[in-house]
């Protein structure tokens, strides 16, 4: 049989985790008997799609030269790794984000930037992203169209968030039973009359 060239035997497996890949790949340094330098460049050179992207963030050649040099570029790697996952991860839970039934506007609004810093949103009071997220995951369809219909330019995101939160306020006092009412209805005593319910009465002239 032909021996596979080294581009082949190098290459990430699919399904390969970056750890299982660098732990493959020290075993074929010690049989290919290759150098710190030369393994740092295999290193980067088995890498392919994604992964080659967020390794071409790091100059290699830094590490040339170094007695650790592929054990810290390694490490680096792995750093890196973990952090574009993680803003991966981030990235889909702000896209799938909406308020909850028993969740305020405020605990929601909070979660929401919290997710955005973590997913490395920039400029989050300000991002047009972020201001039509908090809209479109806003459970009640009428703040939805208040905050749309009556929009003002330059408005930010804390802006938007504390808009929503009167609207809501002003939607609760609305639909709450007044006290009043429900007193009146208790003790038997009639409703106040309507203004339009008034009669006028004259004084009899005798």
């Amino acid at each position: 049989l032909r021996p596979l060239t080294s581009h082949y035997l190098f290459a990430a497996l699919p399904g390969e985790s970056f750890s299982d890949h660098t732990e493959r790949l020290k075993c074929l340094k010690s049989l290919q008997t290759l150098s710190e330098d030369e393994f740092i460049k295999t290193i980067k050179s088995s890498l392919t799609g994604q992964a080659l992207r967020v390794a071409s963030s790091i100059d290699e050649e830094q590490y040339l030269g170094r007695h650790s040099g592929s054990r810290d570029y390694i490490e680096c790697l792995e750093k890196l790794f973990v952090s574009s996952q993680q803003t991966i991860t981030f990235r889909l839970d702000f896209a799938n984000l909406k308020q909850k039934r028993t969740e305020s506007i405020l605990e929601f609004y909070a979660n929401l930037l919290y997710l955005a810093k973590s997913a490395k949103f920039t400029n989050v009071d300000n991002n047009v992203s972020c201001k039509d997220k908090f809209i479109d995951g806003l459970k009640s369809p009428y703040i939805k169209r208040k905050l749309f219909e009556d929009e003002k330019d330059g408005e930010t995101l804390n802006q938007l968030m504390i808009r929503a939160a009167n609207l809501d306020s002003i939607d609760k006092n609305l639909t709450r039973p007044s006290s009043a009412s429900s007193s009146s209805a208790s003790l038997g005593t009639p409703e106040p009359m309507e203004i339009s319910e008034l009669r006028w009465q004259y004084p009899s002239p005798y």
